[in-house]
């Protein structure tokens, strides 16, 4: 009869560290690595956004990457990461903290590179972009189309003239 209740709290104790596993997701891979001069290790995540796990699956080039990251951190800068609403038109706020205009120029700049790429008349394309920089998963038919030859570098390409274009008015 112990015997038993043993084995259930064995197999409770693993189950539990197998959920902790999880938390990360279940779509992120771990990677132990060690460092100092012991035996201390740690688990690194090297695929922690869609733009992150689309570079290691070979789906987009490293250039590609880098400019869709600029747009990716300005957008988690700006105080957009993790918001949920309807309009991403920022609120003035009537303070005189400095950090409140930073954090609007950046919102605009991010809102006005999404109004750029929703320009460009291709729906599929302003709609991968979206959920690159929301980080939300990517459908296979999303997937088929970065892969095929030039659909990404032509979203890159967009954003890339957008961020010339801010950088020089």
């Amino acid at each position: 009869m112990s015997q038993k209740n043993t084995k259930t709290s064995i197999s409770k104790k693993e189950e539990k560290k197998h959920n902790r596993i999880d938390v990360y997701g279940g779509h992120h891979t771990a990677k132990a690595e060690f460092y100092g001069n012991g035996n201390k290790a740690r688990i690194k995540i090297i695929d922690q956004t869609s733009l992150d796990r689309l570079l290691m699956h070979d789906s987009i080039s490293l250039q590609n990457y880098k400019i869709l990251d600029k747009v990716y951190t300005d957008y988690c800068k700006s105080g957009f990461f993790g918001v949920k609403a309807s309009s991403y038109t920022p609120r003035v706020k009537s303070t005189h903290d400095q950090s409140n205009d930073n954090y609007f120029i950046l919102r605009k700049k991010v809102m006005d590179c999404f109004s750029h790429v929703k320009g460009s008349g291709d729906e599929l394309m302003y709609k991968i972009f979206k959920k690159i920089i929301h980080d939300e998963n990517i459908t296979k038919r999303e997937i088929d189309w970065i892969e095929k030859e030039n659909n990404f570098d032509d979203l890159c390409n967009h954003v890339e003239k957008f961020y010339n274009l801010w950088g020089n008015s």
